[in-house]
């Protein structure tokens, strides 16, 4: 709170009532309700899907798809693209900073890009690079799928 000088710390749920059905109730913490029924309002959130998420097994397969989910705009309708620098890569996915964009390519990027191509439907993930001299400096993923309309 910016007028209080104050920072509330909270978790996200007052209570959660589950019962013996597998049917469950969560209620959500009043200072944190006003935050998160707000997400849809300004556009500030990512909509993905948990039957994909548990799918797929690596940390670093799992990070990407989210990251690909945000770039798309558009739901599907044209190419998505997710483009940054190597660094910006390693950041983003968490990976070990002492690794050269070689290592990160072989150990990280085209492992999880092959799980989410075999196993995300609406997923064709391709790695594209770009150079200056010998070295990357740029990385872009495409999601060639396109959604076909009915």
């Amino acid at each position: 709170n910016e007028q209080e000088r104050s920072i509330t710390m909270t978790g996200w749920f007052e209570r959660a009532k589950v019962w013996e059905n597998g049917q469950i109730e969560l209620r959500v913490n009043g200072d944190f309700a006003p935050f998160l029924l707000k997400l849809k309002d300004g556009g500030h959130y990512t909509q993905y899907y948990l039957a994909d998420t548990v799918q797929l097994k690596s940390k670093y397969s799992i990070l990407l798809y989210k990251l690909i989910r945000e770039a798309d705009k558009d739901k599907g309708s044209s190419i998505t693209i997710l483009q940054g620098t190597p660094d910006e890569f390693k950041e983003w996915l968490g990976a070990p900073r002492t690794y050269e964009y070689k290592r990160l390519k072989e150990n990280i990027l085209k492992k999880a890009v092959s799980e989410i191509n075999l196993k995300i439907d609406d997923m064709n993930l391709e790695i594209l690079q770009a150079r200056r001299g010998r070295k990357v400096v740029q990385v872009e993923i495409h999601n060639n799928f396109i959604k076909k309309k009915v």
